[in-house]
Formats: C-alpha cells, sequence, structure tokens
C-alpha cells in the first residue's frame, strides 16, 4: 500500500507539472504570435490576488507553508486581468516550490505614486544566487533549479510573466539572498 501511495504521488506530481509546462507553452506560443487577446480594464486587485491565493491552499498546507495576504486597500488597477492573474499565479508557484517546509510566503501591494502599484510576492525559500538573477527572464537562458521538495518548473513561467507585466506597462524585478529567500514584484498602472 506504502509503495502504491508513493507511485501515485510520484504520477500526480509528474501530471501537473507536465499540464504547466504545456500551459505555459501555449500560452507564450499564443503571446508571441498576437493572437492572446489584450483586454485592458478597470479590476480590484486584492480580489484577483486573494483568488489566486486561494488555488494554492492545499498545496501549501502540504508543505506546511503559511500564505498571508497583506493586501488590506483594494486599488483599482489597469490591466488585462487575465494577464495579472496569470503573473501573480505563477510567482506564487515558484515561491511554493521554492519555499522549505514551515516557510512563510507573503503577497502584498504599495502603492508607488499616483499612478503605479507594486506587487509583491515575499518567501522565505532557499533563494537564488546572483548568477542565476541575471538570466531568471531570458528566453535563451532558461533556468532550472530543483525545489525545497525536488519540484522542477519548465523555466517559462518567469519568462512569460515579464512579457504580461511589459504587455501591460509595467516593469518586473527580484531580490534575493541565497538561503534567506526572495522577493519578486511588479508594477501596474492605476489608470
Amino acid at each position: 500500500e506504502t509503495e502504491r501511495r508513493e507511485i501515485l504521488d510520484h504520477l500526480k506530481s509528474a501530471s501537473v507539472r507536465t499540464f504547466e509546462l504545456l500551459e505555459n507553452l501555449l500560452t507564450w506560443a499564443r503571446s508571441q504570435r498576437g493572437s492572446l487577446p489584450f483586454e485592458p480594464v478597470h479590476f480590484p486587485l486584492c480580489e484577483v490576488i486573494a483568488e489566486n491565493l486561494g488555488l494554492f491552499g492545499t498545496a501549501a498546507q502540504g508543505k506546511g507553508i503559511s500564505l498571508i495576504n497583506e493586501c488590506t486597500e483594494d486599488f483599482q488597477v489597469f490591466a488585462d486581468r487575465n494577464m495579472v492573474s496569470t503573473v501573480i499565479r505563477n510567482l506564487i508557484s515558484n515561491a511554493l516550490k521554492f519555499t522549505y517546509p514551515e516557510g512563510t510566503i507573503t503577497i502584498g501591494i504599495e502603492l508607488q505614486d499616483q499612478d503605479s502599484i507594486l506587487v509583491f510576492v515575499k518567501d522565505t525559500g532557499m533563494g537564488i544566487p546572483p548568477a542565476t538573477l541575471e538570466n531568471l527572464f531570458k528566453i535563451e537562458q532558461r533556468t532550472m533549479i530543483k525545489g525545497t521538495a525536488n519540484e522542477t518548473g519548465t523555466g517559462l513561467g518567469l519568462i512569460l510573466c515579464k512579457d504580461f507585466v511589459v504587455k501591460n506597462g509595467g516593469t518586473i524585478g527580484v531580490s534575493s539572498t541565497p538561503g534567506t529567500g526572495s522577493t519578486f514584484s511588479f508594477t501596474l498602472k492605476t489608470n
């Protein structure tokens, strides 16, 4: 029975990774071809953050990770809601992969100025070496690092995030300290 459960866990994990890869590849390809609709609208950012955090509750619980939502003041942003949701989902998914059990992932927003908001996803994970940081958002230098429970990624999620953030008039970046954690952040316009 124990062996059967282990095999099923491995199959589930492989299926999830394959689905993520396929989803990211298809979305990225549609984006590159220009066939992905770009429909900016005003929407409440905290609502999208809460929706995406809800998707990862079970996975976080399975690793003993606390998800903290610091989005208290619901600012309206002007962007493509689906693209922003994809960016937030990818950043939370990555944070879960690279955060140690019993760690924390915090997501929140900060008003930058009258016209822009900064969204951040901060984790207490393994961090990223400086040499790797330089290539995280480059398609020609896809970086694949195993997570804290040997999870693997596609290397396309962050590239897709950058494409979507730039398309919405924002910027994306990361700060990280190996062994301490990482903070990914991106900006969005309010109008």
